[in-house]
């Protein structure tokens, strides 16, 4: 017995290691720096803002800011052990998560021993991780995520036991999440499911619960939403989680919150959660048909009517938003638990002698997990944006455009900053700096704005009118996007680019600047010692050079190339060849955008077919070197169109697609490739028209507020026969401003107008 028990704190050390990894990451969340920001106001002024103060634009609106705690709480922590350490709070929240899946895992499972327990949990976790993993980034959500088990544990406590005490613990937890994130409603539906899967089960199923008990727990769910009003807003935030909810409904600009009918490819952690829900509604149905009472299939007897209407409630709950899946997965850590169980049992059934070499293929798994995380390995084989390592790395913040605005004194100016780069200004630069807009989102900025601004960015002659009401001194950029701004600004007579990093650029109104290559090359910001002690720790090979963005020769190229400086992008695609020479699908593919470029500004149209001949065989290079290389696909497909060679193009698209079905700039490609082939063979114009409404459906799935996506969805039905769904998209951006006069004009002529 005691070496079983051994096996079993084995399993769980390498479990809790996992856990607490998955939390060590480089901090990438751009939404922190204004919560740093905010938590350090509220510091200092002794208050919880109730109005903007840190923009221009929205300055004096009311403002309720709910996740106070945290911001606070990060504030505090960042003071004592550096901001780059930000992230050990993620990590000590993932071992308090997993350390409350496991005592409810045990409260609703029943094990045969140690051995069975340690297999069942380790493969549990993997999968656990694998559907939550991507959650894990340093976010106030981190609460939302504990409370919710937290509340899970303590109602199982009682419903096993309902003479203990915890129950009243809910009370002031429920106050306490009320003051750290929004999601705190979910701690009001988890306690009124409870009080009807009790009630339910009380009627068809034994139960230990008296009716005594559960009025009391109803009285609890009273007290509880009582609590809430314990806040700095005090009963605004009882409406707050409903206002909430509405504007996950209207807030369209990230991903994070589509639905999962919005998203045109589902992710692996989709399909894990989705295989959980599935094994359990084929449990649940042969119940209820076969109508078996055994311990393998009655549920409802195993894990309670209340724990299972709680998870029918959370996939409700991430069906609605993507990142909500996050709360699933840890729900369903149990029900996996369960699911393991079972086929323990019918191996054991089979051949006893198994369940030993079971327990090390599990251990050993569980380590390759671990190792896969702290080496990185994980993160790039399933393509995430994170990396192991606490530390502040130089390609996802612009801490050099922040020192050049220190250094120039512009921070007390007026700056028209783009929505990811504003947050860290508005940290750095504290406290003059005022933002344009910034990641508060929705709770400050009214989606009015939100689509104003989306038209300042990517149209040159709406921001000058936006200009020159609001009369910017200077514009800073991320980038990465906005490419038509950018090429405008660096072009400009009034402003000029006076500082360009990987991460972003500055262009301000000034007659001094040079027209020479100002690029500059970023710099990590140093780790303490106790980031530099915990990465070596968790990994004693761990090296801070991950932090470094490859290729900044390339990252330059196609900045110069983007706003037209041919001459110095050649210039750093030459030292490319040379500083990288392990990454030439990476240069061809950049040779491919400068002759591309080149063509745009050849009149000629004899030069211009070379250099889209030209164009076209480096990017064809580089899929030699690397046939995934995505921006080669796109770039091959470009040129492939402009050359009129529309069917080798849409077959280029169709597999760029393959690779990323999100990706707009593919999608339109291919939207426009059909559109041709149609025009261009009369033999094709359906299958071409059916085919430009599949791009169509699938553009608008991934940005269905875009009016250009609704647009063109109206036009491809319209020309398939289906005019009552095309009137029914159109009539809803009719005279929208975001389209362009001819789109407007093309619009209103198949509305009747």
């Amino acid at each position: 017995m005691k070496d079983k028990r051994i096996l079993y704190t084995m399993a769980l050390a390498v479990c809790y290691l996992i856990f607490f990894a998955l939390g060590i990451k480089l901090f990438r969340e751009p939404d922190l720096w204004w919560q740093l920001r905010t938590g350090e106001w509220i510091i200092a002024n002794g208050q919880v803002p109730h109005v903007d103060t840190f923009s221009f634009t929205a300055n004096g609106t009311p403002w309720v800011n709910i996740k106070w705690g945290f911001e606070v709480m990060a504030a505090l922590f960042t003071k004592l052990a550096g901001v780059e350490n930000l992230y050990l709070i993620q990590a000590c929240v993932n071992l308090l998560v997993l350390f409350f899946l496991l005592k409810i895992s045990r409260l609703l499972n029943t094990f045969q021993s140690f051995v069975q327990q340690s297999i069942a949990i380790i493969f549990a976790v993997l999968l656990v991780v694998l559907s939550s993993e991507y959650r894990m980034i340093g976010r106030p959500e981190m609460f939302s995520h504990l409370f919710t088990i937290v509340f899970i544990y303590i109602l199982e406590k009682w419903r096993h036991t309902p003479a203990s005490k915890i129950i009243y613990a809910l009370i002031p937890l429920q106050c306490l999440w009320a003051n750290m994130h929004e999601a705190f409603g979910t701690g009001i539906v988890i306690l009124a499911i409870y009080v009807a899967g009790i009630l339910l089960q009380k009627k068809f199923f034994t139960t230990l619960i008296l009716s005594r008990d559960i009025c009391k727990l109803c009285g609890i769910l009273f007290l509880s939403i009582a609590a809430i009003i314990i806040n700095p807003n005090g009963i605004k935030l009882l409406a707050s989680p409903f206002e909430i909810f509405s504007q996950v409904q209207q807030n369209k600009y990230t991903t994070e919150l589509s639905s999962l009918s919005e998203l045109s490819s589902w992710t692996k952690e989709i399909y894990i959660v989705g295989i959980a829900i599935l094994l359990l509604l084929v449990l649940l149905i042969r119940k209820i048909i076969l109508k078996k009472k055994t311990s393998t299939v009655d549920l409802f007897a195993h894990f309670g009517v209340s724990y299972l209407l709680t998870i029918a409630a959370f996939c409700f709950l991430a069906y609605t938003a993507f990142r909500n899946l996050a709360f699933l997965s840890f729900i369903l850590f149990p029900v996996w638990v369960y699911f393991f169980q079972l086929v323990i049992q019918q191996i054991m059934l089979r051949k006893k002698t198994l369940l030993l070499p079971a327990y090390y293929v599990a251990l050993f798994t569980g380590l390759a997990m671990y190792v896969a995380v702290v080496s990185n390995q994980y993160y790039k084989i399933t393509n995430s944006r994170d990396s192991f390592g606490l530390g502040i790395p130089c390609n996802m913040h612009p801490q050099g455009v922040a020192q050049h605005i220190e250094q120039k004194g512009l921070q007390n100016k007026k700056c028209f900053s783009d929505y990811l780069t504003s947050s860290y200004l508005m940290w750095r630069l504290q406290p003059n700096f005022k933002t344009y807009i910034d990641l508060r989102d929705l709770d400050v900025f009214t989606s009015d704005f939100f689509n104003d601004y989306l038209r300042t960015v990517n149209d040159y002659k709406y921001f000058l009118n936006i200009d020159r009401i609001q009369h910017f001194d200077y514009v800073v950029l991320q980038r990465t996007q906005h490419d038509v701004l950018h090429a405008y600004l660096y072009n400009d007579s009034i402003y000029a680019c006076t500082y360009v990093d990987q991460v972003a650029a500055v262009y301000e109104k000034t007659d001094a600047f040079s027209r020479a290559d100002i690029f500059n090359y970023c710099t990590d910001v140093k780790q303490n010692a106790l980031s530099k002690f915990i990465n070596l720790a968790l990994n004693p090979l761990y090296s801070s050079n991950t932090f470094q963005n490859s290729n900044s020769e390339l990252i330059a190229a196609q900045y110069y190339i983007n706003v037209g400086r041919i001459d110095l992008a050649e210039q750093r695609i030459q030292k490319a060849l040379v500083k990288y020479p392990d990454e030439k699908d990476k240069t061809q593919c950049a040779l491919g955008n400068l002759f591309a470029r080149r063509a745009i500004f050849i009149a000629d149209p004899k030069q211009k077919s070379d250099f889209l001949m030209q164009a076209a065989g480096a990017y064809n290079t580089a899929l030699q070197f690397n046939n995934k290389n995505f921006e080669a696909m796109v770039g091959l497909g470009t040129s492939q169109f402009y050359l009129q060679n529309y069917n080798d193009a849409l077959q280029t698209f169709g597999k760029a697609i393959e690779l990323k079905s999100d990706d707009a700039n593919a999608i339109s490609n291919a939207i426009e490739c059909s559109r041709a082939i149609a025009d261009k063979f009369p033999d094709r114009k359906i299958e071409m028209q059916n085919l430009e409404l599949k791009y169509c459906k699938m553009a608008y799935n991934n940005e269905s507020q875009n009016p250009v996506n609704i647009m063109n969805l109206g036009f491809a039905l319209y020309k398939t026969g289906d005019s009552t769904a095309a009137k029914k998209y159109l009539s809803s951006i009719q005279n929208n401003e975001m389209l362009s006069e001819d789109n407007r004009r093309d619009v209103n002529r198949l509305l009747g107008y």
